[in-house]
């Protein structure tokens, strides 16, 4: 993981490869239903069970 990166002042553009592309997005969405999901179906069992 090593980089050329001496100091910040030579810095320029995106340091993350991915910035401008559409798989960021295409992630977060993902990172949202992996996490919303369980929860709607974890609502669904704990209504069945009362």
């Amino acid at each position: 993981m090593g980089t050329s990166i001496e100091n910040w002042e030579g810095v320029t553009g995106a340091i993350f490869m991915g910035a401008g592309g559409s798989m960021p997005g295409v992630w977060v969405w993902i990172a949202i239903a992996a996490c919303v999901v369980p929860l709607i179906f974890g609502a669904i069992a704990d209504r069945k069970s009362r």
